[in-house]
């Protein structure tokens, strides 16, 4: 039987400072090495799964970005696209931003408003 583990990227495989740790380095390639499937799932963009997994020297079989919006396999093949109603997007976008949430409005490949982040993590 194969085993899969799914791991979100902030607070969970990142640590504060927005770096993975060598003793998680080495628990993740192990597990790679031993025919372990991981996948990265994050509201992050693509990009950024694919910087940590040049930091974890491995490639996941799928990479699941935009809180499930984007997946891709391992060769960069999009898999599922889930896009947004742009009218609904931007009503969305003033209601969050008048009440001082952080907001960020993306697609499938970029930024296109992003509102500061904290210290640490990867852009």
């Amino acid at each position: 039987m194969q085993k899969v583990i799914i791991c979100d990227l902030d607070g969970t495989l990142l640590e504060s400072n927005g770096k993975v740790s060598p003793d998680t380095i080495k628990m993740v390639q192990h597990f790679h090495k031993i025919g372990g499937i991981f996948i990265i799932a994050t509201g992050r963009l693509d990009h950024d799964i694919v910087y940590i997994e040049e930091k974890l020297g491995i490639q996941g079989k799928y990479r699941v970005s935009q809180n499930g919006a984007v997946i891709k396999n391992q060769f960069n093949d999009v898999i599922w696209n889930r896009k947004m109603d742009p009218n609904a997007a931007s009503r969305i976008v003033k209601f969050l931003r008048k009440k001082k949430l952080r907001v960020e409005v993306s697609d499938i490949k970029q930024r296109y408003f992003p509102s500061p982040r904290g210290l640490g993590g990867c852009s």
